[in-house]
């Protein structure tokens, strides 16, 4: 690709993901296709945020014989989506990568299928994407799927310092062929590259890695990096943890078991506490202390079974076919942390973002207590780190208040 402007990169989210789409540093200057018609400048790839029939013609005069169309939704303010404008698929397609579970969720899905699917989008905003050839994502699917034509949905991730953009990979008749995730910041890029290499330690286990996402690709994309992994076959899992997903933990923990020690555990917690300490409410970090104090009691001579840890182990993360549980987004995995956390971890999603009833009197959490509240320390600090919803942060907030205060009315 030619050289680019650099200048300091545009707040515009269409900007952001247009830029890892096309592989275009974060520091450069999108190649406006308005600029290549009435300058002596032909980059190779242009695009058009005010795309029209004419604009398309001198396009292709020009030698642009190439495009790529998307409607941006549900405005460009406020951009989710970019679903594509082009081939015999329907644009709703693109959709399917967004699997809401709460009836808010479900109802904006099905309002944005009905907006998406009508005339021209229904005046959708528009993004237009010329090129000489096909893009370098384009010839990069293409080999990696074996497919000629691709057609690709965008899904933006929420603005935070791990932001990503998540690219669907369909058949011209909207199969779905892959799933790529481009980072559009620095940590994005850092979290990214773990998960190539967790799904690669994963892909070596002949009972789990058929469970989970198969590595397509993962390297440089022109200027930027990008992982292209596998689809899972099925529906979304279910919210209510049972058989199938502690089948599915047990294939999991069983890749790299270790055994750390209790002092140790509530050290690495500790720190990594320490590290997002300052971002929290008053009460949070007086819990926290309360927490790691109660948690040095109970653990100080104990042995703890650790092993991979998926990191959000929920069900918008997991798929279901023919009773077979399967699991993807293996992002925020880390290869030593205890066993029990992932199980916690989704109890604690369900309960908070869907409003699951919580599980029976045999809780895992009351009889492994101070496990539990370094899982509440630990998943707060990502949390914190996350800029995650105010909601999910405080339920963590309640749940240590309850177990330690549940403590001290047993010590008395």
């Amino acid at each position: 690709m030619p050289s680019i402007a650099r200048s300091a990169p545009s707040v515009e989210p269409v900007h952001l993901a247009l830029r890892a789409f096309l592989g275009i540093s974060r520091e450069c200057v999108l190649p406006r296709a308005e600029d290549a018609l009435s300058r002596n400048s032909h980059p190779d790839v242009v695009v058009s945020l005010s795309p029209s029939g004419q604009l398309s013609k001198q396009l292709r005069h020009a030698g642009y014989s190439h495009e790529l169309r998307f409607a941006v939704l549900p405005s460009r303010a406020h951009v989710r989506w970019m679903l594509p404008q082009m081939g015999n698929v329907a644009s709703t397609v693109g959709l399917e990568m967004y699997t809401p579970f709460s009836v808010a969720g479900r109802v904006m899905k099905m309002l944005l299928k009905i907006q998406s699917a009508g005339r021209k989008g229904w005046g959708c905003p528009g993004v237009l994407i010329a090129s000489r050839k096909q893009t370098a994502l384009e010839i990069l699917a293409c080999q990696v799927t074996g497919h000629k034509e691709i057609l690709f949905s965008l899904l933006l991730g929420t603005p935070t310092a791990f932001q990503k953009l998540t690219v669907q990979v369909m058949a011209r008749d909207g199969r779905i062929l892959a799933y790529a995730k481009l980072p559009l910041t620095q940590a994005a890029e850092k979290r990214i590259k773990h998960e190539a290499g967790i799904l690669e330690t994963l892909s070596n286990d002949p009972k789990l890695r058929s469970r989970v996402p198969r590595l397509l690709y993962s390297g440089m994309l022109n200027e930027n990096y990008i992982l292209m992994q596998s689809p899972l076959p099925g529906v979304a899992g279910p919210t209510r943890f049972s058989g199938m997903h502690q089948e599915f933990l047990s294939l999991l923990h069983a890749v790299q078991p270790s055994i750390q020690s209790g002092s140790e555990l509530v050290g690495d917690v500790g720190r990594r506490w320490d590290e997002v300490a300052v971002d929290a409410t008053s009460r949070l970090r007086d819990l926290a202390k309360e927490a790691l104090r109660e948690a040095a009691r109970d653990r100080q001579t104990a042995r703890v079974l650790c092993a991979i840890h998926h990191g959000d182990f929920a069900p918008w993360n997991t798929r279901i076919h023919q009773g077979t549980l399967f699991s993807f987004d293996w992002e925020s995995a880390c290869s030593r942390a205890p066993v029990l956390w992932d199980q916690f971890h989704f109890q604690a999603q369900t309960e908070s973002l869907l409003h699951t009833k919580p599980a029976p009197p045999m809780d895992l959490r009351r009889h492994n207590r101070a496990l539990y509240l370094l899982y509440l320390l630990h998943s707060a600090a990502q949390l914190i780190e996350e800029k995650a919803a105010a909601n999910v942060i405080a339920y963590r907030e309640r749940q240590l208040a309850r177990h330690i205060h549940e403590s001290a009315i047993r010590a008395v």
